[in-house]
């Protein structure tokens, strides 16, 4: 497994390297926790900097540009004969 994602690393651009880094650095931050995130702000950033950025990774991975993807724009609505 660490080989099959170290080709993905290196062979992809540097966005997908920053999206596994920043979750890496959360899981760390978060086993050095005691106890859940402080209140709802660092819930929000627990959860923005592990789960959201692990759908940005897929997206990366898929050649998706994460700032630009509308989940709104589906295949159906960008072709309706389908």
């Amino acid at each position: 497994m660490a080989v099959a994602l170290s080709a993905a690393v290196h062979g992809t651009g540097t966005r997908t390297k920053r999206w596994l880094e920043q979750m890496v650095e959360a899981r760390i931050k978060d086993a050095q926790m005691v106890g859940p995130p402080p209140g709802i702000p660092g819930l929000e950033a627990y959860a923005n900097n592990t789960t959201s950025t692990l759908l940005y990774l897929l997206l990366d991975l898929s050649e998706v540009d994460p700032y630009t993807w509308n989940p709104t724009r589906t295949p159906k609505t960008l072709n309706p004969k389908l």
